[in-house]
């Protein structure tokens, strides 16, 4: 695979949220996650991983971001999502999450 995932993230109602995706993270978390996106081969047992970044601090005229109980990533290249997962986030700004490429894990 080689770029950026999606991510997508549901209430605990499992509404869809708004979600922003942003491509290249505004910190420096790593060599790896700040680097430009590459072809990544994940053999199996083997790992990939990406890092991403939201601000919970409200934007404008918000007074509060919508909170995620579950989330799902589609992965560069995939046609569908990975299965459900939790992940309590709340990113302010129109939903925004800033996420890096794909790389080795």
């Amino acid at each position: 695979m080689n770029g950026y995932p999606k991510i997508a993230l549901f209430s605990g109602s499992g509404a869809p949220l708004t979600v922003t995706i942003v491509d290249g993270l505004s910190v420096s978390l790593s060599p790896a996650a700040s680097a430009p996106p590459s072809p990544v081969t994940v053999a199996p047992s083997s790992t990939a991983q990406f890092a991403y970044q939201y601000s919970d601090v409200p934007v404008g005229a918000q007074t509060s971001c919508p909170s995620s109980e579950s989330a799902t990533v589609n992965l560069p290249g995939a046609t569908t999502p990975s299965p459900t997962f939790a992940l309590a986030i709340a990113p302010c700004d129109n939903g925004t999450i800033k996420v890096s490429p794909v790389y080795a894990g």
